[in-house]
Order: C-alpha cells, then structure tokens, then sequence
C-alpha cells in the first residue's frame, strides 16, 4: 500500500487548489517581432523558459476550489478578486 498524500496538508498548506489554463496571445507580447519568428525561436531555444507577461496571456479555464476554511487565509482576498455571476 502507498501512503495517502492529502494536497491540503502535505503541498498547499491552507491555500486552496487553484488551477489555470491559458493561451499565449502573440499579439499582445512585449513588444517583440513575432513576424520574424522571435517567439517560435524562443520556445524551440534550449535556455530557461521566460516569465509569461500577463498582458499576453488569454484565459480558458480560471478554476479556483474554494471551501469554508478557504476564508481563513487572509492574503488570497488581497491577491484575488472574487466575483459573482
């Protein structure tokens, strides 16, 4: 038998799971020019990926699980904004 491993309590702490999938808008990058093919190199380039800038990313799936102990951290209200509908 494997030992259980809880998300919670082992690798999120009180956080609550937060999943997200995005796509890379080449249209809105920094500034770069993706005609020439700068940002086909930089993906197919060996070096440590770069930081997603988030005025290029465009969101499909924003999926945060949040239960009543989700309340008890205080910094996921300063980081998120929650909205209804």
């Amino acid at each position: 038998m494997f030992p259980s491993i809880s998300l919670r309590s082992n690798i999120l702490g009180p956080w609550p799971p937060h999943f997200v999938l995005y796509a890379l808008d080449r249209d809105r990058g920094d500034g770069g020019d993706v005609s020439s093919g700068e940002h086909d190199k930089e993906l197919s380039s060996s070096a440590a990926p770069s930081r997603h800038p988030e005025h290029s990313k465009r969101y499909l799936v924003d999926l945060m699980i949040c239960t009543e102990r989700s309340a008890e951290v205080s910094e996921l209200f300063q980081r998120y904004v929650f909205r209804d509908g």
